[in-house]
């Protein structure tokens, strides 16, 4: 349906029909209703399809000329037009404009053809007609439109005989032929049939039966005559066939040639025993080789040889078989025995039989053998081969042999596989260096022989010799020391000595202050495994120093660690008027401590082994507060805390004990002898220097680490596995507590090159290992229901001020224990002598006022500024089997104590 729009500006729609439909407005008026000149129609979606107006109204477009439109595919059922005009609405400066479309249908095609320029694919061409009218405006215009455009285009695909496969690198195209029928041509295929034992190329049938062709239509062969051409001892065979088929309506052949060659020379085989073997022809001779199923060094027999001569070039290719057979003759025999291996024995026994064809120049060859291989190779137990040298002595060289210290190797026989024991005769000992490091080395030889039966049942005898070598690291040198301090809480620290180490110096020390007196000290010496060291003895010097003292080589040497007077520090109003030792324990006011000032804090008391425990007793003035703080001990000492406090300020005074003690179960403790297991695989090249690995041996199962610091359980023993041929030597030294360094020195299996490798053992007892209190005492009495694996308690006193606490435990473990009390609660950290295993046990107390006060006064001193209370505590130093009394209190007053067993060695003192 057009669409009608009126133009309103006055004179506007002159101009735009001027412009638009290129002829200017009559000055009179067509009819009212009229189309006015200058009308336009066009074919919607062709470039360039204006129509044009005839005489009669009616309209025609028809594709012509040059440049034309031309469809390439299938032209479209209909078409179409569109149109603009101007109807005279009255009003010459504004008629009516009308534009749109209306369809054209198909009508019958003119000069229509078709064709088929390649097989499968159809050319249509010629000139498509449409026609219709314009009816839905007003004024209708009942004239005739037509249209016509030409048509070329075509449909389906090429069909070929595809590339690729049985025929050619490029598509095969068919050619249409004037008998009607698509050809095409494909030849240089090979020839799929087995030409091999065939009496006649006209018997051949090709395997090829069919082709497929690219829309997959499928043609079969029809193969004609083999034909065939002769070139030397080389026949050329050549078969065609063709192949006919419809094909997309279509009739189809496809010629089709294969071509063969193959040689046609004459051909011998010879039967021995059985078994066929072709013969081979070298100038007028012949011979072959046949491997029997039994021993030919007797007589075989004679033997039949088959002679087949080939006709050449007969029609169509035919050949054929002239037979003629002769006999061999065994002309020699005999039997090698070989040793392809130490306990192998490789039986070849052989004949040859001769003969000749009356008409040859030549002589026919035959080699009939039968080999048998008898034994199992033998290797040295370890798995090393043996080879066999220009004198036929089997040689191989064992795994270095451990020495011993007292250079005798680890054992004087080398083991074969079979079980065999050679017995090792030793050269002497000799030394070398390799890389800084000195080796004793014992070389040796075995000898002997191993026997081996043929399949015939002789007996053959292979020598044997063995080249062995026995060696170590030869270490004596003094390599170094190590100091180690463990403190209360268990953390373990390594402290410098002075002067710098040497392996001719004879005393080292170091100076530390007194707060460290407490901690426990290792001390490790690190020496070559040739080197002769003495156990390190411990002994308690002046102002409990520690003295190590040991030799090395002969030599004796000494390590001290002194402990200096702690510096004084400001003065405060927070003081002591002195700390009093009573020496034979009793609790009673002693003498005022060694090196007393107020303003030095820390002291140190040493005790000999069967000293009582002594009394301390800290006294201030009036107006100074003194608590007792926390308590440490170690494996060496003991040590106990005040805290003064007066007009704000506090301070910490601090009173170390250290006794002279048997030695604990860590200070006795030493490891088993480092071992070698044997066991470990080939080394990955002959200087290798890599462990097999290193772990632990336990009631004899070796248990492989996997890192480099590792645990060894009680029993356990401390294990190296080289690699086979490698020799290795280690030495260790304590680091601390229960762990050691090891040092393990490789030498490679060529002995060329050595590397060392460090490992951090620590050792686990159930002694050491142990992080558990036997007791725990408090105000003097034991606590009701306590277990070493229950951790927190609860008790009664009488004053929450003045209440005591005291751990007990084992005094051999050597473990170490810090008690830490702040008002209703009471921590007691415990760690074992191996620093691996922490405990914590807690305390909590409540205060019931019918409850005994132990520790305090029977009467209470008073003063204006309040009630001041005398407490008198006890500390046990329990690790090492001794115990000291101190006292602890609130107020300046001098008072007098008694002192009260508690039953388990302690003391705990009651103040009165």
């Amino acid at each position: 349906m057009g669409s009608m729009v009126r133009k309103v500006a006055a004179g506007v729609a002159s101009v735009l029909a001027l412009s638009v439909l290129g002829a200017g407005v009559q000055s009179a008026h067509a009819a009212v209703g009229e189309v006015l000149p200058g009308e336009s129609r066009a074919v919607s979606g062709v470039p360039g399809a204006t129509l044009e107006q005839h005489g009669n109204g009616s309209w025609s477009y028809t594709s012509a000329g040059s440049p034309s439109y031309v469809y390439s595919v299938a032209p479209p059922a209909s078409l179409s037009v569109g149109y603009e005009r101007d109807v005279d609405s009255g009003d010459v400066d504004h008629p009516d404009h009308q534009s749109g479309s209306y369809v054209l249908e198909r009508g019958s095609d003119e000069h229509t053809s078709s064709s088929m320029p390649n097989l499968g694919v159809t050319r249509y061409q010629g000139t498509a007609f449409w026609s219709g009218s314009l009816t839905d405006v007003s004024p209708a215009d009942g004239a005739d439109t037509e249209v016509r455009i030409p048509f070329d285009y075509t449909t389906g695909s090429r069909v070929t005989l595809p590339s690729g496969g049985q025929w050619t690198s490029t598509d095969v195209e068919f050619y249409y032929q004037p008998s009607g029928v698509w050809q095409a041509s494909a030849s240089g295929s090979q020839l799929s049939a087995d030409i091999s034992d065939v009496t006649g190329l006209v018997d051949i049938s090709p395997s090829i039966g069919s082709l497929t062709l690219s829309n997959g239509t499928v043609l079969d062969i029809d193969w004609g005559q083999v034909s065939s051409t002769a070139d030397g001892d080389t026949l050329h065979a050549q078969v065609s066939g063709v192949a006919t088929g419809t094909v997309v309506g279509q009739d189809v052949s496809v010629s089709v040639t294969l071509q063969a060659d193959f040689s046609t020379t004459e051909t011998r085989s010879a039967t021995v025993d059985g078994k066929h073997v072709s013969l081979a022809k070298t100038g007028d001779d012949w011979s072959g080789v046949v491997e029997l199923d039994e021993d030919p060094s007797g007589s075989p027999g004679d033997t039949a040889v088959k002679h087949t001569e080939i006709v050449k070039g007969d029609a169509h290719g035919i050949y054929k078989e002239k037979d003629e057979t002769y006999l061999l003759a065994v002309s020699s025999s005999g039997v090698v025995v070989d040793f392809p291996k130490l306990g192998v024995a490789h039986r070849v026994a052989s004949a040859t039989l001769t003969g000749s064809l009356s008409s040859d120049q030549g002589v026919t060859t035959v080699n009939a053998s039968h080999e048998s291989t008898t034994g199992s190779e033998v290797t040295l137990q370890s798995g090393q081969q043996f080879a066999v040298d220009g004198d036929g002595v089997w040689q191989s060289v064992a795994p270095n042999i451990a020495l011993g210290q007292d250079n005798v190797p680890g054992s004087d026989e080398i083991i074969l596989s079979n079980g065999s024991r050679l017995e090792v005769e030793w050269g002497a000992v000799s030394q070398r260096e390799i890389e800084g490091l000195q080796y004793a080395a014992r070389t040796g030889v075995a000898s002997g022989a191993v026997s081996v039966e043929d399949s015939a049942g002789v007996a053959h005898e292979q020598l044997v010799r063995v080249q062995v070598t026995a060696s170590r690291t030869w270490d004596d040198a003094f390599k170094g020391l190590t100091l180690s301090a463990t403190d209360a809480t268990g953390q373990s620290s390594d402290i410098a000595l002075s002067p710098a180490f040497d392996a001719d110096g004879t005393s080292w020390g170091v100076t530390l202050d007194d707060a460290h007196a407490l901690d426990s000290y290792t001390l490790g010496v690190v020496a070559g495994p040739d080197a002769v060291v003495s156990t390190v003895a411990r002994t308690l010097g002046a102002n409990a120093s520690r003295v190590f003292t040991f030799a090395v080589n002969g030599v004796e040497r000494r390590v001290t660690v002194k402990f200096t007077k702690f510096d004084l520090v400001a003065d405060s109003p927070a003081k002591l008027t002195g700390i009093y030792v009573n020496a034979s324990g009793k609790a009673e006011r002693g003498e005022l401590i060694a090196n007393w000032d107020p303003n030095r804090l820390e002291y140190v008391i040493q005790i000999g082994r069967a000293d009582p425990s002594p009394y301390l007793l800290p006294e201030a003035e009036d107006g100074v507060s003194v608590h007792q703080g926390d308590i440490e001990q170690t494996g060496d000492a003991s040590r106990v805390s005040w805290t003064v406090t007066r007009d704000g300020q506090s301070r910490n005074y601090a009173v170390t004990v250290v006794r002279e003690h048997d030695p604990n179960a860590v200070e006795r403790f030493n490891p088993s002898e480092p071992l070698v297991n044997d066991e470990g695989g080939p080394a990955d090249s002959p200087d290798d220097t890599t462990l097999s690995a290193v772990g632990y041996t336990l009631k004899g199962r070796f248990t492989p680490a996997s890192a480099t610091a590792f645990e060894v359980p009680e029993g356990g023993v401390f294990t190296v596995q080289p690699k086979v041929g490698q020799s290795v030597s280690v030495t260790g030294s304590r680091s601390k507590a229960m762990t050691w360094v090891y040092e393990v020195t490789v030498l490679s299996p060529d002995a060329s090159t050595a590397a060392r490798h460090t490992y951090t053992v620590t050792y686990i007892t159930a002694l050491t290992h142990m992080a558990r209190l036997t007791g725990i005492q408090v105000n003097g009495k034991a606590l009701d229901g306590f277990s070493p694996d229950t951790f927190d308690y609860t008790a009664t006193v009488g004053d929450l001020d003045a209440w005591t606490v005291v751990p007990q435990f084992d005094r051999d473990s050597g473990l170490s224990v810090s008690t830490h009390k702040e008002g209703d609660k009471a921590t007691i950290t415990v760690t074992s002598a191996d620093g691996l295993v922490v405990a914590t046990y807690t305390v909590r107390v409540l205060v019931e006022p019918g409850e005994k006060v132990v520790g305090v006064g029977e009467s209470l001193a008073k003063t204006g500024a309040g009630v001041w209370v005398l407490a008198i505590v006890t500390v046990a130093l329990l690790v090492l089997g001794c115990s000291f009394a101190m006292a602890r209190f609130t107020s300046g007053r001098k008072r007098t104590t008694d002192v009260q067993s508690v039953g388990d060695g302690s003391e705990h003192t009651v103040g009165r």
